[in-house]
């Protein structure tokens, strides 16, 4: 896929050889893509609620999902009152982790972002592919979570071999913001230890 090449491109340029890769939501079934189409690149995949576990329609049930899609589909500006909004409500158990800091950092991530890309993209169900992973797998998941159908849960555990799954309850999507301290110290011993 388009973003699967941007990221081998990068590390190609970077002059990284091997590494782990680290992907929430979009970002997990990008790295989920690497893994699979360039397995020489990928030593270990952290993996936090991942897409690409799922049909369409699965994640249009989704109540976080409907509200993103309502919040882009707009076409009004999306104004830091509106984005946190969405983080409390749509990607977070316990809104009090929806700053203005990283309301912030979001904003200026969307001021680099492809709205055509974004809004054109196809994501590939990779349910099938899961087998074919080589690496291992740390993979985390909010039980509060509102983004991503549960179905992904039991797609990671009966298809990936060298998986440590880590259910994670008062947890939505973000689990490296609402448990940060865990998904560190998990993280750290993953990539030490496997």
């Amino acid at each position: 896929s388009f973003f699967v090449e941007c990221v081998r491109q990068t590390l190609d340029c970077a002059g990284v050889g091997r590494c782990t890769v680290v992907g929430n939501s979009l970002g997990g079934a990008i790295a989920l893509g690497l893994a699979l189409d360039c397995p020489e690149l990928v030593d270990k995949l952290v993996l936090m609620a991942p897409g690409g576990l799922s049909e369409l329609a699965d994640y249009q049930q989704m109540p976080g999902m409907q509200k993103m899609f309502k919040v882009f589909g707009s076409g009004e500006p999306v104004t830091p009152a509106v984005m946190k909004d969405l983080f409390a409500s749509g990607l977070m158990h316990d809104p009090k982790f929806a700053t203005d800091e990283l309301v912030a950092e979001r904003m200026q991530i969307m001021q680099i972002m492809n709205g055509h890309v974004m809004a054109t993209m196809k994501v590939p169900v990779l349910t099938g592919r899961l087998p074919e992973l080589e690496c291992p797998v740390l993979g985390f998941w909010g039980l509060e979570e509102k983004m991503m159908p549960e179905n992904g849960i039991m797609a990671l555990a009966r298809n990936v071999r060298h998986l440590r799954l880590i259910l994670v309850s008062e947890c939505g999507h973000w689990v490296m913001v609402e448990h940060q301290d865990m998904f560190n110290r998990a993280c750290l011993d993953f990539i030490a230890h496997g």
